[in-house]
């Protein structure tokens, strides 16, 4: 028998090249009622597959954008809102109120409720039972894990999904899901063992979240991958398939680099850029880099010596970079 997230990672990945993988892992994400951040370059697909999660259950508002004042206008509407909350692009914002949009909705996800006070108006958003997914790119990326809230208010109650593949073929129709309800994954009885310490689930997990959460977040996880595939209680089955969902959450122990215990944090979005491009094309040239990132060729020279530790030249003339060592090691870990 196969599983429901397997079912839809294949289906999408028949349609959509490149999109199965991270569509089953924002599904799920959703249906555990958990908010996540999608990272991933410009037009890798990332708005494709949160519209198809979108389709997927119901009520979903899908924004292009959102900040504070806005969901200040909406929280009547969130107020007891058991469904989605999609946000396409958190770059729009500029930075203090991206971060402070950013942290709102991190809290209200997790905790359930939020209030905020400000010399701009008040309010308060109770029992809050849905999800949220937002996309990021990596350059927003750099700006949130600098800011001091990251270790207090973001980093424990967030999900970070790193999306590795570039759609290699543009597809003009949209994913097809069939709709279903929200799933109650409390009611789904999860073994311990399944994400205990030593397990593939924790291994994942302890990159992103302290002891206490990785067990919060894999509780979630697995009961909403029991109840998507209609069982009452969470198996190995469900275990191996997140496993294999979210390998891609790994690439936060090559990306962020810490200086101190708290703050002093660095974000490599140079590596993430080549981490795509290696996921994506094996091997790839100076024209396909020049293609995907709008550079001429003496900027794409330029960027690619930043990163020289990253690939090994194949060919001169045309330019071909292949992955280093230290790239493919990476790749077999995360991807």
């Amino acid at each position: 028998m196969t599983h429901y997230l397997r079912d839809v990672w294949t289906a999408v990945d028949k349609t959509h090249p490149g999109l199965g993988r991270t569509t089953a892992a924002i599904l799920c994400a959703c249906a555990a009622r958990r908010c996540v951040l999608l990272v991933g370059p410009p037009g890798t697909g990332k708005s494709t597959a949160m519209s198809a999660v979108g389709k997927v259950f119901h009520p979903a508002r899908m924004m292009d954008s959102l900040t504070r004042a806005s969901l200040r206008d909406m929280a009547g509407e969130m107020t007891g809102f058991q469904g989605l909350l999609l946000i396409d692009d958190l770059g729009k914002e500029a930075g203090f109120t991206r971060l402070v949009t950013f942290t709102t909705i991190a809290e209200m996800v997790y905790s359930h409720f939020v209030e905020r006070h400000t010399v701009n108006g008040s309010f308060r958003i109770d029992n809050f039972q849905g999800g949220a997914a937002l996309n990021v790119q990596p350059a927003i990326m750099h700006s949130l894990v600098k800011a001091l809230e990251w270790d207090a208010n973001i980093q424990d109650k967030v999900m970070r999904y790193y999306h590795l593949h570039r759609p290699i073929k543009h597809v003009e129709e949209p994913i097809v899901l069939s709709s279903r309800e929200m799933p109650k994954y409390e009611e789904t009885e999860v073994p311990a063992r399944l994400y205990s310490p030593g397990s593939r689930l924790y291994n994942i997990g302890i990159v992103q979240w302290g002891k206490s959460r990785v067990t919060v977040h894999w509780r979630a996880l697995l009961g909403a991958a029991a109840a998507l595939d209609d069982r009452e209680k969470a198996s190995q089955a469900d275990a191996t398939i997140l496993a294999e969902l979210y390998r891609p959450m790994l690439t936060e122990r090559h990306l962020l680099e810490r200086t101190q215990f708290e703050g002093g944090r660095r974000y490599h979005s140079l590596m993430q850029h080549l981490l795509v491009e290696f996921a994506t094309y094996g091997t790839f040239g100076l024209l396909e880099l020049m293609e995907d990132y709008k550079l001429d060729e003496t900027q794409a020279f330029k960027v690619m010596s930043m990163g020289d530790k990253y690939w090994e030249l194949l060919q001169r003339k045309p330019t071909v970079y292949g992955p280093s060592k230290e790239m493919r090691d990476i790749l077999k870990e995360v991807d």
